[in-house]
């Protein structure tokens, strides 16, 4: 579904002040960081992403053959999979492809809290580990988890309350075919026996109502990956969606920023 076909009213009825209150108050996360500016989840590119003003960052976590938690988004790197590697062969293998493989622990210490951050989890079985881990260096306020897996989200609320944990919906390649993504567009059920606290879907997902079921749920939501600066325009608008998870987050802070300007302009107008 091309995005065209989400665009349409939006469903902001406040007042111009409660309105651009509301929009300022959306978040805009810069995925893997600002990956126009530099490698995608590298520490460059999430310094990249803190300079350019986002106000949280998306990266994503596997663990190697070794159990070091590294920051990398596929399950190999330059051809070999992270799990059956040491973190000096994890190392080795990302250099020779060009760019350099963070720790987990690299990038907590690298951002010391200048900018919130929303953590993927890849796989199953480190969950304790990697929240433990956050906890030593950032509040429980100053990021969410989040993963595909509905075990992993309902573990972490099981056992970290207090962390904002979200189940991410829209895989590519869905284990049960058209069951799975019945179940990503009717997520209810799921985000019951889950307990997750917010649902992140792709933005492919949002039609046959899913903003509205949303609403009624009481679900906050973080969409994926916008970067059409018309449709961040429309999901600014919806009350529901707290957050956009962006390649373009220099574009989605412009655009927020000018659906909160036109709100002032509206109220001086009067």
């Amino acid at each position: 579904m091309g995005h065209r076909q989400i665009l349409g009213r939006g469903n902001f009825d406040s007042t111009n002040d409660e309105r651009c209150t509301e929009v300022m108050n959306k978040l805009v996360v810069a995925h893997r960081g600002a990956t126009q500016r530099a490698h995608e989840n590298t520490l460059s590119a999430f310094e990249a992403a803190v300079e350019c003003g986002s106000d949280m960052v998306e990266f994503d976590v596997r663990r190697t053959g070794d159990g070091a938690l590294v920051v990398h988004h596929d399950a190999s790197v330059g051809g070999k999979l992270i799990s059956a590697l040491t973190l000096p062969e994890a190392f080795a293998c990302a250099r020779a492809a060009g760019f350099d493989l963070p720790t987990l622990e690299q990038v907590l210490l690298a951002l010391r809290r200048r900018i919130w951050l929303d953590v993927e989890l890849k796989e199953e079985g480190y969950e304790e580990e990697v929240v433990e881990l956050i906890l030593d260096h950032y509040p429980p306020d100053g990021f969410r988890v989040t993963s595909f897996c509905d075990a992993s989200v309902a573990r972490l609320r099981r056992f970290f309350p207090q962390v904002k944990t979200g189940l991410l919906l829209g895989v590519a390649s869905p284990k049960w075919g058209a069951i799975t993504r019945i179940s990503e567009l009717f997520p209810g059920g799921r985000q019951r026996r889950s307990q997750a606290s917010f649902l992140a879907p792709h933005y492919r997902l949002l039609k046959f109502g899913f903003l509205e079921r949303a609403e009624k749920m009481g679900m906050e939501l973080f969409i994926w990956t916008v970067d059409d600066a018309s449709l961040m325009d429309f999901l600014l608008r919806q009350r529901v969606v707290a957050g956009l998870i962006t390649n373009r987050p220099d574009v989605a802070l412009e655009v927020r920023s000018r659906i909160s300007q036109a709100a002032v302009g509206a109220k001086g107008a009067h």
